[in-house]
């Protein structure tokens, strides 16, 4: 962006040194020549700050994104965290099962059989489910 301004700059400057040195022309090609740097001049700021808002709208998407990114990190380290806890009280858990086997026996027992109620899901699909209790 700095190298168009400059060659634009270069321009006007060198221009009336061309124009010097061309002693044929005329005040309408001097004053086409005046417009076009002109113009050479206007886009070349237009384009500037229209470079200016994109940077803009970008520092924005970046902003938005590090606040996402910070959000995440917030999550990942309560996930962190709540996994250690559980991985400790399950270290303490096989410890001390390791430490009382009677309990243990209890333990595995329970895990093996098949304690938990079945639930009949002809029960479930039932219209007066939860009320299928109350019936006299």
């Amino acid at each position: 962006m700095r190298i168009a301004i400059a060659y634009v700059l270069v321009g006007l400057v060198l221009s009336p040194i061309a124009v010097l040195a061309q002693d044929d022309l005329t005040s309408d090609q001097l004053r086409r020549m005046y417009e076009d740097a002109l113009s050479q001049l206007k886009s070349a700021q237009d384009r500037r700050s229209e470079l200016a808002r994109e940077n803009e709208n970008l520092r924005a998407q970046i902003t938005e994104l590090e606040q996402k990114v910070r959000e995440l990190q917030e999550q990942l380290d309560t996930i962190a965290d709540v996994t250690l806890r559980v991985r400790s009280e399950r270290a303490a858990w096989d410890a001390f099962l390791e430490a009382e086997p009677a309990i243990r026996r209890i333990w595995l027992g329970f895990l093996h059989e098949n304690t938990l109620p079945r639930l009949d899901y002809r029960t479930v699909l039932d219209s007066n489910w939860p009320f299928y209790a109350i019936r006299p």
